[in-house]
């Protein structure tokens, strides 16, 4: 579960600097790469629930 938290902490991140952008481009990379990290958390926990 801690793998889980990790990743969410770094889309957490990833949010926080999106608000901070003054780029549209620069802004929407970084909500693709928050919800990249979403996505790895949410498998950490499946697989973790698996095992």
């Amino acid at each position: 579960m801690q793998e889980a938290k990790t990743y969410r902490q770094y889309a957490a991140e990833c949010l926080r600097m999106a608000k901070a952008m003054r780029e549209a481009a620069d802004r929407k990379a970084l909500l693709q790469i928050a919800e990249a990290w979403e996505k790895q958390a949410q498998e950490a926990e499946r697989l973790e629930k698996k095992y």
